[in-house]
């Protein structure tokens, strides 16, 4: 067994693993939302709650990053890697929204 001196941050795992299911359940929502039109704005308004969870869990991600001293992988990788899934939430509900705005 290794002894480390400085313990490396292992919480942002459950940090990703929640943005991506919650990424998953907003695709299958906006799946859902687009296959039975006219657009339902409850459907809508469960991308945004998703999408706003998502904004949460990144800022997490960010407050983590700035106060872990030893981070499983490169800073820099795991700001990429939360971006990128803060992104496809983003572009989900941009998606969602204008379906609703034009009353598809």
């Amino acid at each position: 067994m290794r002894f480390r001196l400085i313990p490396r941050d292992n919480g942002f795992y459950p940090l990703f693993e929640k943005q991506a299911a919650t990424a998953v359940d907003t695709a299958i929502e906006l799946q859902k939302l687009m296959s039975s039109l006219p657009i339902v704005s409850d459907r809508v308004d469960t991308i945004v709650a998703a999408e706003r969870a998502g904004d949460e869990v990144m800022r997490m991600v960010r407050n983590r990053l700035e106060t872990s001293i030893v981070t499983p992988f490169d800073r820099e990788d795991i700001q990429t890697l939360a971006n990128s899934l803060d992104d496809v939430l983003d572009e989900m509900r941009a998606a969602a929204d204008l379906a609703h705005l034009h009353q598809l």
